[in-house]
């Protein structure tokens, strides 16, 4: 399973911010979760980059993806899909005015049938 402590709406991202440290290779994979966590009501559009956590380049840009009100979504083997075994991700907001929260989660196992498939928890750095 997965554990991490509670975090406060003022914790949250306004706009921006940086998860650190993910790994892909074979024995781990990475994940990316986001959340809307606005009190308004309102719908957010957001999208992710990641770089390589060797050069520090720049190598994929999501397509913009929506999350309604208190929605929330996961996006598997994010440095897979850049061809990347070490990276961090940069989580930007490009429309709509609630906040959000995001994580990384390194998972035990290069895939969904291998490893322990336990989670550990990687903290956003949100940019107020």
């Amino acid at each position: 399973g997965l554990f991490y402590a509670g975090v406060s709406f003022l914790e949250s991202a306004v706009n921006e911010g940086w998860i650190f440290g993910l790994e892909q290779n074979s024995s781990t994979r990475s994940n990316l979760g986001v959340a809307n966590v606005g009190s308004t009501g309102g719908s957010i559009t957001l999208q992710y980059d990641v770089y390589d956590g060797t050069t520090g380049l720049k190598t994929f840009t999501s397509d913009p993806f929506m999350l309604g009100p208190g929605g929330w979504t996961q996006i598997n083997g994010v440095l897979a899909n850049a061809g990347l075994s070490k990276g961090y991700l940069h989580v930007r907001k490009i429309s709509g005015d609630e906040r959000f929260w995001a994580y990384g989660v390194i998972n035990d196992g290069a895939d969904s049938s291998s490893g322990t498939n336990d989670g550990s928890y990687v903290a956003l750095a949100a940019i107020q």
